[in-house]
Protein backbone atom coordinates (compact mmCIF):
# COMPACT_ATOMS: atom_id res chain seq x y z
CA UNK A 1 0.00 0.00 0.00
CA UNK A 2 1.52 3.35 -1.04
CA UNK A 3 1.22 6.70 0.75
CA UNK A 4 -1.68 7.98 -1.37
CA UNK A 5 -3.52 4.70 -0.94
CA UNK A 6 -3.04 4.86 2.82
CA UNK A 7 -4.34 8.43 2.89
CA UNK A 8 -7.39 7.45 0.86
CA UNK A 9 -8.17 4.48 3.12
CA UNK A 10 -7.88 6.63 6.25
CA UNK A 11 -9.66 9.73 4.94
CA UNK A 12 -12.60 10.48 7.29
CA UNK A 13 -14.73 12.13 4.60
CA UNK A 14 -14.40 9.08 2.33
CA UNK A 15 -15.13 6.68 5.19
CA UNK A 16 -18.16 8.70 6.32
CA UNK A 17 -19.65 8.89 2.82
CA UNK A 18 -19.04 5.19 2.26
CA UNK A 19 -20.73 4.32 5.56
CA UNK A 20 -23.75 6.45 4.59
CA UNK A 21 -23.92 4.66 1.25
CA UNK A 22 -23.85 1.22 2.85
CA UNK A 23 -26.49 2.29 5.39
CA UNK A 24 -28.75 3.45 2.55
CA UNK A 25 -28.39 0.03 0.92
CA UNK A 26 -29.17 -1.61 4.25
CA UNK A 27 -32.40 0.38 4.37
CA UNK A 28 -33.58 -1.22 1.11
CA UNK A 29 -32.35 -4.72 1.96
CA UNK A 30 -35.94 -6.06 2.21
CA UNK A 31 -36.54 -4.97 -1.39
CA UNK A 32 -33.33 -6.60 -2.63
CA UNK A 33 -34.09 -9.78 -0.66
CA UNK A 34 -31.50 -12.53 -1.10
CA UNK A 35 -29.62 -11.15 -4.10
CA UNK A 36 -25.92 -10.78 -3.34
CA UNK A 37 -23.87 -7.61 -3.76
CA UNK A 38 -20.16 -6.79 -3.73
CA UNK A 39 -18.41 -3.63 -2.47
CA UNK A 40 -15.50 -1.94 -4.24
CA UNK A 41 -12.86 0.44 -2.87
CA UNK A 42 -10.58 2.41 -5.26
CA UNK A 43 -7.25 0.88 -6.26
CA UNK A 44 -4.10 3.01 -6.61
CA UNK A 45 -1.13 2.11 -8.80
CA UNK A 46 2.42 2.23 -7.44
CA UNK A 47 3.39 5.14 -9.73
CA UNK A 48 0.16 7.09 -9.47
CA UNK A 49 0.74 10.71 -10.52
CA UNK A 50 -2.77 12.13 -10.38
CA UNK A 51 -4.61 10.36 -13.22
CA UNK A 52 -7.89 8.90 -11.92
CA UNK A 53 -10.10 6.65 -14.04
CA UNK A 54 -13.71 6.43 -12.84
CA UNK A 55 -15.98 3.68 -14.16
CA UNK A 56 -19.67 2.99 -13.58
CA UNK A 57 -19.32 -0.03 -11.29
CA UNK A 58 -17.70 -3.45 -11.24
CA UNK A 59 -19.18 -6.42 -13.07
CA UNK A 60 -18.83 -8.76 -10.15
CA UNK A 61 -15.88 -8.32 -7.80
CA UNK A 62 -14.04 -9.86 -4.86
CA UNK A 63 -16.24 -11.16 -2.05
CA UNK A 64 -19.99 -11.41 -1.72
CA UNK A 65 -22.33 -9.89 0.84
CA UNK A 66 -26.03 -9.72 1.61
CA UNK A 67 -27.44 -6.16 1.86
CA UNK A 68 -28.86 -7.05 5.26
CA UNK A 69 -25.27 -7.00 6.59
CA UNK A 70 -25.30 -3.23 6.12
CA UNK A 71 -28.08 -2.57 8.63
CA UNK A 72 -25.69 -2.35 11.59
CA UNK A 73 -22.64 -0.14 12.16
CA UNK A 74 -20.57 -3.25 12.85
CA UNK A 75 -21.66 -4.89 9.62
CA UNK A 76 -20.88 -1.77 7.59
CA UNK A 77 -17.47 -1.37 9.21
CA UNK A 78 -16.63 -4.99 8.42
CA UNK A 79 -17.80 -4.59 4.81
CA UNK A 80 -15.72 -1.47 4.27
CA UNK A 81 -12.67 -2.99 5.94
CA UNK A 82 -12.99 -5.99 3.63
CA UNK A 83 -13.29 -3.77 0.53
CA UNK A 84 -10.16 -1.84 1.56
CA UNK A 85 -8.12 -5.05 1.89
CA UNK A 86 -8.78 -6.41 -1.59
CA UNK A 87 -5.52 -6.66 -3.59
CA UNK A 88 -3.60 -4.58 -1.01
CA UNK A 89 -1.22 -7.49 -0.51
CA UNK A 90 0.07 -7.02 -4.07
CA UNK A 91 2.95 -4.76 -5.08
CA UNK A 92 0.62 -3.56 -7.84
CA UNK A 93 -3.05 -3.71 -6.76
CA UNK A 94 -4.19 -3.94 -10.38
CA UNK A 95 -1.71 -6.62 -11.46
CA UNK A 96 -4.72 -8.92 -11.79
CA UNK A 97 -5.14 -7.28 -15.21
CA UNK A 98 -1.94 -9.00 -16.30
CA UNK A 99 -3.38 -12.31 -15.16
CA UNK A 100 -6.76 -11.82 -16.81
CA UNK A 101 -5.84 -11.07 -20.41
CA UNK A 102 -9.48 -11.01 -21.49
CA UNK A 103 -10.23 -8.19 -19.05
CA UNK A 104 -7.15 -6.22 -20.06
CA UNK A 105 -8.15 -6.34 -23.74
CA UNK A 106 -11.68 -5.03 -23.11
CA UNK A 107 -12.49 -1.50 -24.39
CA UNK A 108 -12.52 -0.02 -20.86
CA UNK A 109 -8.97 -1.13 -20.09
CA UNK A 110 -7.61 -0.70 -23.62
CA UNK A 111 -8.55 3.01 -23.58
CA UNK A 112 -7.29 3.36 -20.02
CA UNK A 113 -3.94 1.87 -21.00
CA UNK A 114 -3.51 4.45 -23.77
CA UNK A 115 -4.28 7.28 -21.33
CA UNK A 116 -1.93 5.90 -18.66
CA UNK A 117 0.89 5.63 -21.19
CA UNK A 118 0.18 9.13 -22.54
CA UNK A 119 0.30 10.88 -19.18
CA UNK A 120 3.17 8.91 -17.63
CA UNK A 121 5.33 7.93 -20.61
CA UNK A 122 8.55 7.83 -18.61
CA UNK A 123 7.26 5.56 -15.86
CA UNK A 124 8.98 2.26 -15.19
CA UNK A 125 5.78 0.87 -13.67
CA UNK A 126 3.49 -1.26 -15.83
CA UNK A 127 0.61 0.67 -17.38
CA UNK A 128 -1.81 -0.48 -14.66
CA UNK A 129 0.49 1.03 -12.03
CA UNK A 130 0.20 4.58 -13.41
CA UNK A 131 -3.31 5.60 -12.34
CA UNK A 132 -5.97 5.17 -9.69
CA UNK A 133 -9.23 3.39 -10.46
CA UNK A 134 -12.54 4.31 -8.82
CA UNK A 135 -16.20 3.70 -9.63
CA UNK A 136 -19.25 5.94 -9.43
CA UNK A 137 -21.32 3.18 -7.81
CA UNK A 138 -19.15 1.26 -5.33
CA UNK A 139 -21.66 -1.52 -4.64
CA UNK A 140 -22.86 -3.65 -7.55
CA UNK A 141 -24.53 -7.01 -8.10
CA UNK A 142 -22.45 -10.10 -7.45
CA UNK A 143 -22.42 -13.55 -9.03
CA UNK A 144 -24.42 -15.46 -10.13
CA UNK A 145 -26.12 -12.32 -11.48
CA UNK A 146 -23.35 -9.70 -11.66
CA UNK A 147 -23.76 -6.29 -13.21
CA UNK A 148 -24.25 -2.57 -12.80
CA UNK A 149 -26.63 -1.72 -9.97
CA UNK A 150 -30.24 -1.12 -10.87
CA UNK A 151 -33.55 -0.73 -9.06
CA UNK A 152 -33.27 -0.17 -5.30
CA UNK A 153 -29.53 -0.95 -5.27
CA UNK A 154 -28.86 1.95 -7.59
CA UNK A 155 -31.43 4.39 -6.19
CA UNK A 156 -30.07 3.87 -2.66
CA UNK A 157 -26.65 5.06 -3.84
CA UNK A 158 -27.77 7.86 -6.19
CA UNK A 159 -27.84 10.69 -3.66
CA UNK A 160 -24.54 9.73 -1.99
CA UNK A 161 -22.43 9.00 -5.06
CA UNK A 162 -21.62 12.68 -5.86
CA UNK A 163 -20.26 13.42 -2.38
CA UNK A 164 -18.33 10.17 -2.19
CA UNK A 165 -16.78 10.77 -5.61
CA UNK A 166 -15.70 14.29 -4.69
CA UNK A 167 -14.25 13.14 -1.35
CA UNK A 168 -12.37 10.35 -3.14
CA UNK A 169 -10.87 12.67 -5.74
CA UNK A 170 -9.78 15.13 -3.06
CA UNK A 171 -8.20 12.38 -0.96
CA UNK A 172 -6.33 11.18 -4.03
CA UNK A 173 -5.17 14.73 -4.80
CA UNK A 174 -6.33 14.07 -8.36
CA UNK A 175 -4.92 16.13 -11.23
CA UNK A 176 -6.65 14.58 -14.23
CA UNK A 177 -9.97 12.73 -13.97
CA UNK A 178 -11.63 10.63 -16.68
CA UNK A 179 -15.17 9.47 -15.90
CA UNK A 180 -16.55 6.71 -18.14
CA UNK A 181 -20.13 7.22 -17.09
CA UNK A 182 -22.62 7.06 -19.94
CA UNK A 183 -26.15 7.20 -18.55
CA UNK A 184 -24.83 6.51 -15.06
CA UNK A 185 -23.51 10.08 -14.96
CA UNK A 186 -26.92 11.25 -13.75
CA UNK A 187 -27.77 12.35 -11.07
CA UNK A 188 -24.09 13.15 -10.29
CA UNK A 189 -23.97 15.47 -13.30
CA UNK A 190 -26.85 17.52 -11.89
CA UNK A 191 -25.19 17.86 -8.48
CA UNK A 192 -22.73 20.61 -7.41
CA UNK A 193 -19.88 20.94 -8.19
CA UNK A 194 -20.21 18.55 -11.11
CA UNK A 195 -23.10 20.54 -12.57
CA UNK A 196 -20.60 23.30 -13.32
CA UNK A 197 -18.87 21.25 -16.03
CA UNK A 198 -19.55 22.34 -19.62
CA UNK A 199 -21.49 20.12 -22.00
CA UNK A 200 -19.34 18.43 -24.66
CA UNK A 201 -19.96 16.76 -28.00
CA UNK A 202 -20.55 12.98 -27.96
CA UNK A 203 -18.95 10.60 -27.24
CA UNK A 204 -17.82 13.08 -24.57
CA UNK A 205 -20.45 14.38 -22.17
CA UNK A 206 -18.86 17.17 -20.10
CA UNK A 207 -15.52 18.86 -19.49
CA UNK A 208 -14.14 21.44 -17.06
CA UNK A 209 -12.22 21.99 -13.86
CA UNK A 210 -13.23 21.21 -10.29
CA UNK A 211 -11.00 22.16 -7.36
CA UNK A 212 -8.09 22.56 -9.79
CA UNK A 213 -8.69 19.11 -11.31
CA UNK A 214 -9.11 18.68 -15.07
CA UNK A 215 -12.25 16.57 -15.51
CA UNK A 216 -13.68 14.95 -18.64
CA UNK A 217 -16.84 12.85 -18.64
CA UNK A 218 -17.67 10.56 -21.53
CA UNK A 219 -19.34 7.41 -22.72
CA UNK A 220 -18.18 4.05 -21.47
CA UNK A 221 -15.44 3.01 -23.96
CA UNK A 222 -17.63 0.17 -25.23
CA UNK A 223 -20.42 2.70 -25.87
CA UNK A 224 -18.01 5.05 -27.64
CA UNK A 225 -16.90 2.16 -29.83
CA UNK A 226 -20.53 1.52 -30.82
CA UNK A 227 -20.72 5.11 -32.12
CA UNK A 228 -17.89 4.32 -34.52
CA UNK A 229 -15.12 5.84 -32.39
CA UNK A 230 -12.11 3.55 -32.21
CA UNK A 231 -10.29 2.94 -28.95
CA UNK A 232 -7.32 4.98 -30.14
CA UNK A 233 -9.52 7.86 -31.28
CA UNK A 234 -11.47 7.86 -28.03
CA UNK A 235 -8.32 7.88 -25.91
CA UNK A 236 -7.04 10.80 -27.99
CA UNK A 237 -10.31 12.72 -27.51
CA UNK A 238 -10.22 12.22 -23.76
CA UNK A 239 -6.54 13.05 -23.46
CA UNK A 240 -6.81 16.17 -25.61
CA UNK A 241 -9.80 17.37 -23.57
CA UNK A 242 -7.85 16.93 -20.34
CA UNK A 243 -4.98 19.00 -21.70
CA UNK A 244 -7.25 21.80 -22.97
CA UNK A 245 -9.21 22.55 -19.80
Amino acid sequence: MNTIDERLAADPAVTDQYDRLLAAIGDVAPQIRDRLVTPFFPEVGSDYRGLVIVGQSTWGWEGEQAPGEYTTAEGRAAALAYAKRVHRDREEPMSWLEERKRNASAPFWAVTRLLAERFAPDSTAPWYGRFAWANLYPVSWQWPEPGNPGGPLRSAQDHIVPGLLLATLRALDAKRVVIYAGGYWWPTGWTPPFDGLEAATKPLKAVGRIDGMAVVVGYHPAGAQRTGTSREAYAALLGDALERV
